[in-house]
């Protein structure tokens, strides 16, 4: 009721006197009479068990000592109990007190309706207070509906009772029409009545009346006069409104200087609101210096006479120690003064206050109160507040469903924390139906807010494979925005992004920075990405030691590839000393969590003895289990062991199947393996048009040895349907270039002869031949022997040359090489003479040679050297004879 007459609480004692008297039973006129002279102690000791025994007045008069602490510590939950009890009783004054109680939240939450109720119950009985209150909760729709016609009618009857409070009240009904019909002359005559009993307001509203002539006859120096009495008695709006009659000389000799000393004492002495606006211009140094300590000052001023805002602009003084001393008791005191009057912002400041404690002992109960009341006036900061209290049950039962109402209310303000919360639950479905739709409309607001774990979360679901508006493009903007705000996540997916070229271009080195972001967060995978980035050289400078630094961090993360690739950097010594068996360690420890490439290498340790003792048995185990889960490189490796018989029993049939397994994966060597058992028919019927296409297979992807046999079934034509000399050749060509010294050989013969529709090229076969004799092919060592012994197709004669060739040739068991040497040797051509040598070669030739012309040759010449030796040149080139046939296996 602002600054009107409302029944305080020593008016509750006043109340007593007539039920008291008319009691005068015992104690309890002993008791109230004790009560009447200040004697509290003695009255609560008389009273009480006078209440106990059932009187309604003790009971009433117990409730009004708690309340107001006379004779002990004020107790709001024990007043609360008394006057309970008296007005059960159907004690009206009681029923009155309890209405304030509920009213003004004392002992007990603020109820309005409840106090709407007790107001009611007085008011029936035939209190005039009550009847005001009711007047007041009805006329502002406080706990009941608003009816100013309900209202004025209680007015009236309080007004008829004499209570000035609720004269005024009718008074302005009428002046205004609010609730009755519009009665400026009966209004007149309320406020008058008023007036004669001192009401201040009253007087003002009477001058007012008369300045306009509404409902009296204009008479501007009786209503000059009654501002005067008023403005006399303080009334800060009459002050102002005789200041503006000086200013005009209205009904008053024009004083000008009067009239500012009028405007001024009405700032001073009244309008709280005027005392308010001066405090800010104060504060703010709006129009004026700035002076924080007047600003207080004036703050002060308007607060002691109820304003909200200024008791709240008091709170927060006192709060921060804003020229004042700090004292966060006396901040509470202001903060439930204005939030009992409705000041959002106060609520929510001491609901705060409350429930995190530290200035104030924590009362969550208390705090959802004040809290909720703010969040219903649409305060966003206590809507987020009461919504997190249900959303985690602090100070109350854990509630999602209500928390999402109050999310949703900040939501709609633009909280992008709640926006967030909102969308989480629909996500979720906590509390709630799932509802996607719901949830990615909401993430969207929060993302467009700014929120990172929003923005992250339309980012993903841009991303999903699975969803209908995927689009990468949209998924890596989202992922900037949540990146450029530090969210961990965001950068690492981004990053791939950067990497794969997912949606942007592909960035190596922006893929790297971001990595690089997360990594240094403790981000696992994005320390196990940089980590491979830096031992590949991949968007930062190559590194093997920073590399295996951040796999040992990711390592910690109980990232499994980071565990495998630990045990390749220490099995290989890259960034650090080779160190098999610690290469061993890592590689189980990912191999026992599945990690197919980690079972494979360590089953290639156990076959090597590095790190662990060799162990085919256990190699073959891990080989398996990775097989078994479709790992081609240990389906091959398998396949290899069944083959040679390693570890396992051999089993060609076992080998095949394990080869053919990994070569429809696309494994090279198996490809070509598998070709092989075709060609011999091992493990599988034989079949070179499967052979042909394994072959085939292999040869595309590089494998030399591949392109060869290739090569040669198809220039054979062997169990195919015809023969393919120029896709021969090519894979011939191929293989030669690769280093095959056999297809090189290959590939000059059929340079130099020719095949049917492919015609010879001797001029390119040379080349081939030399190839081919460098990398050891003994027939290709006789070609390039005869040919300089020759001189022939191209090349210089040289039987110096010639002689070298024709050696290797030799060592390598050519008999024709041998028989050439031999005559070498015995005519001292291209190598200094040496019969035992020549011998030696010659009859070495025999053991190679052929029946046919060159044989017939070495042994009419072995037979014509031998008798040229002396004896002991003869036992000499037996002793070297003997020692190369026992040496070279009797090549």
């Amino acid at each position: 009721m602002g600054s009107k007459v409302w029944m305080g609480l020593m008016g509750i004692l006043l109340l007593f006197s007539s039920a008291v008297w008319a009691a005068d039973a015992g104690g309890l006129s002993a008791g109230m009479a004790a009560l009447q002279a200040g004697k509290y102690k003695s009255a609560i000791a008389t009273l009480t068990p006078v209440a106990e025994s059932g009187s309604a007045d003790a009971q009433h008069a117990l409730g009004f000592l708690y309340y107001q602490g006379r004779g002990t510590a004020k107790n709001y939950l024990e007043a609360l109990r008394w006057f309970q009890q008296a007005a059960d009783q159907n004690h009206s004054e009681a029923q009155y007190s309890l209405g304030l109680i509920h009213r003004n939240g004392h002992g007990t939450p603020k109820d309005p309706v409840l106090a709407v109720k007790w107001f009611r119950k007085a008011s029936e009985a035939g209190i005039p207070e009550a009847m005001h209150a009711l007047g007041y909760m009805l006329d502002n729709g406080q706990g009941a509906e608003k009816d100013p016609t309900e209202a004025a009618k209680w007015y009236q009857k309080a007004a008829e009772e004499s209570v000035v409070d609720a004269a005024v009240a009718l008074a302005n009904m009428k002046s205004e029409g609010r609730g009755v019909e519009k009665d400026p002359k009966s209004a007149y005559q309320w406020f008058e009545m008023a007036a004669g009993k001192g009401h201040v307001e009253a007087s003002y509203r009477m001058a007012q009346a008369l300045l306009r002539g509404s409902g009296v006859q204009k008479d501007v120096e009786k209503a000059a006069a009654l501002f005067k009495k008023a403005a006399q008695k303080g009334y800060a709006p009459a002050q102002a409104a005789l200041g503006s009659l000086y200013k005009k000389g209205q009904g008053v000799n024009r004083d000008v200087a009067k009239g500012l000393d009028w405007y001024g004492r009405s700032i001073e002495n009244g309008s709280a609101l005027d005392q308010y606006n001066l405090g800010v211009l104060y504060a703010e140094g709006k129009g004026i210096a700035p002076n924080p300590q007047e600003g207080l000052k004036w703050f002060r001023k308007a607060a002691e006479k109820g304003l909200p805002a200024a008791q709240y602009k008091l709170a927060m003084a006192y709060l921060d120690g804003a020229g004042v001393e700090k004292d966060p008791q006396k901040a509470q005191v202001w903060l439930k003064k204005a939030g009992k009057q409705g000041h959002a912002a106060a609520q929510h400041r001491l609901g705060t206050m409350l429930s995190q404690g530290g200035e104030l002992l924590p009362d969550q109960r208390e705090s959802l109160r004040w809290l909720r009341e703010a969040a219903q006036q649409g305060n966003p900061d206590a809507q987020m507040r009461v919504a997190r209290m249900f959303d985690q049950g602090q100070g109350v039962d854990k509630d999602v469903a209500e928390a999402l109402k109050w999310y949703r209310l900040a939501g709609e303000q633009g909280r992008v924390e709640a926006q967030f919360r909102v969308a989480d639950i629909y996500d979720r479905g906590e509390g709630v139906m799932r509802d996607y739709p719901e949830a990615v409309k909401w993430y969207l607001r929060a993302a467009e807010g700014g929120h990172p774990e929003a923005q992250f979360r339309v980012g993903e679901r841009f991303a999903d494979e699975k969803s209908l508006s995927r689009d990468l493009h949209k998924a890596a903007d989202m992922f900037n925005r949540a990146a450029d705000q530090g969210h961990v996540e965001a950068q690492y997916r981004l990053a791939k992004q950067y990497l794969n070229g997912n949606g942007v271009e592909a960035d190596l080195a922006r893929a790297a920075v971001l990595f690089d972001k997360a990594a240094r967060k403790d981000h696992g995978l994005a320390q196990y990405n940089l980590g491979l980035l830096f031992s590949q050289g991949v968007g930062v400078e190559h590194d093997d030691a920073v590399a295996l630094r951040w796999y040992q961090e990711s390592a910690k993360h109980d990232v499994v590839d980071a565990w495998n690739n630990l045990g390749v950097m220490y099995a290989e010594g890259r960034g650090t000393a080779a160190n098999p068996t610690e290469a061993a360690r890592w590689y189980r420890q990912a191999a026992e969590k599945d990690h197919l490439d980690a079972q494979v290498n360590l089953a290639g340790l156990y076959q090597e003895g590095k790190g662990v003792a060799r162990n085919e048995s256990e190699a073959w185990e891990w080989y398996w289990r990775a097989a078994a889960r479709g790992h081609r490189e240990a389906q091959y490796k398998l396949g290899r062991m069944y083959a040679q018989g390693k570890g396992v029993e051999a089993n060609q049939t076992k080998a095949t199947d394990w080869y053919k397994r990994a070569a429809i994966q696309g494994h090279p060597l198996a490809q070509y393996y598998l070709a092989w058992m075709y060609t011999r028919g091992l493990g599988v019927f034989q079949d070179n048009k499967k052979a042909v296409e394994w072959y085939g297979k292999a040869s595309e992807q590089g494998i030399s040895q591949a392109q060869y046999a290739l090569a040669k079934l198809l220039l054979e034509g062997k169990g195919l349907d015809k023969t393919d000399v120029e896709e021969g050749v090519k894979w011939l060509y191929s293989a030669a270039m690769q280093g095959i010294a056999r297809a090189q050989f290959d590939l000059a013969m059929v340079y130099l002869q020719g095949r049917p529709g492919y015609p010879a090229q001797p001029e390119k076969s040379l080349q081939w031949f030399r190839e081919a004799a460098g990398n050891g092919v003994m027939e290709a060592q006789e070609r390039m022997g005869l040919l300089h012994a020759e001189g022939a197709d191209g090349v210089p004669y040289n039987l110096r040359e010639a002689a070298r060739w024709y050696g290797l040739a030799a060592q390598q068991g050519s008999g024709f090489a041998r028989l050439r040497l031999g005559v070498m040797y015995s005519e001292g051509v291209g190598v200094r003479r040496n019969p035992v040598r020549a011998f030696m070669w010659v009859t070495l030739s025999l053991d190679r040679l052929p029946p046919g012309r060159d044989r017939s040759q070495a042994e009419r010449l072995q037979k014509q050297i031998y008798r040229a030796l002396s004896r002991a040149e003869q036992d000499t080139a037996k002793q070297w004879i003997a020692s190369w046939r026992a040496k070279s296996g009797r090549k």
